[in-house]
């Protein structure tokens, strides 16, 4: 690779050491990796080596706090974490069956270009995965019969948790307003200039959005984007929620297995698309135990402009990445015109 560009994954690390203010003696400090002890887990901070990407150096940046070992690959297991996903924070439980371990991961795709907004962005992240892990281990251990993955910095047994993982009181209290992207936020979402993604449809009210990327060889031939402003997250209130929907695949059983593949794929492989949710149960089917939906949350408090439309491109990038992986048709059945047709049709006769 010639002259690559700037490779910004040590910057990125040395960030997160900085805000959050992470002594020495709880840490281990590298220049691309970052090992972290906030409390009883460990929180592990990774920049893999940069790749030219599209004319960029980009590098992937990675999150993991070990929660659970010894966890045995049951329905149960795949199960409980595909709920649990449901309500995903910006990270993801994998379980990793090799193993035998469960984890709560994210990670990112950044280069010198996009680094401003995505190093606060990609730490809030990492925040919430520390608390979240802290915060529902000892529920997870009781609920899946495993064992606490705690694990002991250099210097020995962290007695007194770190002021972080206090950090979800504060976007609790954030959530208690209204969501910060209802209204002109969505409606930005229906105005994406084509040229910024491939998106076969877009429609948004007040409290939400509609967006359709196409998919090709099912039918329907698209997934589906929903964006609900007003449906406030059980843990930290207002934001948005992200759900994304895909079609039946033939020959494909969308179980609560193959939710969990998928996000240990998305994290070992180069998706080229941002980690800041999970695929789970679809909790927008009528039978949630029989689809699975990428879901994702967005608190209010880290709303930035041009966020959500950004978060619609890194969809639309998961939808395609999905085709890729289940090697489907880039020609087959293709229902669009159809359904522009009826669309069209509902139009004419609301404006009579």
């Amino acid at each position: 690779m010639n002259n690559p560009g700037i490779d910004v994954g040590p910057k990125i690390i040395h960030f997160i050491s900085e805000q959050f203010h992470i002594e020495d003696i709880w840490s281990v400090k590298e220049s691309r990796r970052l090992i972290w002890w906030p409390f009883r887990l460990a929180v592990t901070i990774w920049a893999d080596p940069v790749k030219l990407d599209v004319g960029h150096a980009v590098c992937k940046i990675n999150a993991k706090t070990d929660v659970l070992k010894d966890v045995p690959p049951t329905d149960k297991t795949y199960g409980t974490l595909a709920m649990l996903n449901t309500h995903a924070l910006l990270n993801r439980y994998v379980y990793d069956p090799s193993s035998m371990k469960v984890s709560l991961q994210c990670s990112a795709y950044v280069h010198d270009g996009t680094a401003s907004w995505m190093k606060p962005y990609f730490a809030t992240a990492v925040s919430l995965q520390a608390a979240q892990a802290h915060a529902e281990l000892n529920p997870l251990v009781e609920l899946l019969g495993a064992q606490a993955d705690e694990s002991v910095a250099p210097v020995g047994v962290r007695t007194n948790p770190d002021d972080m993982l206090n950090i979800l009181h504060f976007f609790k209290k954030e959530g208690e307003a209204p969501s910060a992207f209802l209204g002109a936020e969505c409606a930005n979402v229906e105005k994406m200039p084509p040229e910024w993604c491939d998106i076969v449809m877009s429609s948004s009210d007040k409290k939400g959005a509609t967006v359709e990327f196409p998919f090709k060889g099912c039918v329907p031939s698209s997934t589906m984007l929903k964006i609900l402003a007003d449906a406030p997250h059980p843990k930290i209130g207002s934001g948005a929620m992200l759900v994304l929907r895909i079609p039946a695949i033939s020959g494909v059983k969308q179980d609560f297995q193959l939710a969990n593949q998928l996000n240990l794929l998305e994290m070992q492989q180069w998706s080229r698309v941002r980690s800041f949710g999970a695929w789970c149960a679809d909790v927008l089917a009528k039978k949630p135990a029989e689809a699975i939906a990428y879901v994702s949350f967005i608190p209010s408090a880290i709303k930035q402009d041009g966020l959500l439309q950004n978060e619609v491109m890194a969809m639309g990038l998961r939808s395609r990445w999905l085709h890729d992986y289940f090697n489907l048709p880039s020609e087959g059945p293709d229902d669009t015109p159809l359904r522009l047709s009826v669309v069209d049709s509902l139009v004419k006769m609301l404006k009579r």
